[in-house]
């Protein structure tokens, strides 16, 4: 099956994502006991998760009435959110949002490629093995997170994260062990037939050893059964980004993250 990187790439990832934010403010409601956690405006839509989660965060087209009830609700969480925006949004859509107070926050470079494609076999190092995260693992691959995107610092978001993500319905997260030890994860998300790649992350003393390219391959084999469309997201020209490359993806679009505050 082939796929363009048009917009009518961006609506599937659109409608996708917009399923997996429901049922994030839904985990987060049954899990941290929060309230009043997903918003759907249509082609807009909002999730909080939390005052300093990654996951509280808005994307769709922005119109200058759907800002004002975006801005609604997030005022009754009291926080700052993510507005997240696609080229097919359009120039009115950012110019309403840096008018609603947007602050530029960040590029991401949003890469897709085929399910069914030939996938190239990364084999780990002898001495490593990659588990899937089942049970206590969880506790393991939420430290994991941590310390490799935060270092030895606590972070009582990122934890708060670990609880909501672990529960979020067709989520796998895994582990790569060298020697025994925790030392890199990452996690897959499957939505209407689209494989979402996400959480990677690798202690610094275990960088440049193949992990990361070991897990998309992992990741790659199991959506080959169960998808036929699977999509990156990373910073642009990233390591990350490369190593994508390598398996078969191509760029999508770049997409534009700005912070609102309250």
């Amino acid at each position: 099956m082939h796929f363009f990187a048009d917009k009518s790439l961006y609506e599937r990832f659109f409608s996708a994502t917009l399923k997996m934010a429901r049922d994030t403010g839904l985990t987060a409601e049954r899990i941290e006991g929060m309230t009043n956690t997903f918003l759907d405006l249509g082609d807009t839509y909002a999730v909080y998760a939390g005052k300093d989660s990654f996951l509280t965060q808005a994307k769709g087209v922005f119109t200058r009435s759907q800002i004002r009830r975006l801005k609604g609700f997030y005022a009754a969480h009291g926080c700052s959110w993510e507005a997240i925006l696609s080229p097919f949004a359009g120039n009115e859509a950012l110019q309403n949002v840096i008018d609603a107070g947007g602050k530029v926050e960040q590029w991401e470079t949003v890469l897709f490629r085929p399910a069914g494609d030939p996938i190239l076999d990364h084999p780990l190092p002898a001495n490593a093995e990659i588990r899937l995260v089942e049970g206590v693992d969880a506790c393991i691959y939420t430290e994991v997170m941590r310390k490799g995107f935060f270092g030895d610092d606590p972070n009582p978001m990122l934890e708060q994260m670990g609880r909501i993500y672990e529960n979020v319905p067709n989520t796998r997260r895994y582990i790569a062990f060298v020697d025994g030890v925790p030392s890199a994860g990452a996690a897959l998300a499957i939505v209407d037939r689209t494989a979402y790649f996400s959480g990677a992350a690798t202690l610094p003393e275990f960088r440049g050893r193949g992990l990361q390219n070991a897990l998309i391959s992992q990741r790659l084999k199991v959506a080959q059964d169960l998808a036929d469309l699977v999509t990156f997201g990373s910073s642009p020209g990233s390591g990350s980004q490369r190593n994508a490359e390598r398996h078969g993806f191509r760029l999508a679009y770049n997409q534009l993250s700005l912070r609102v505050a309250p």
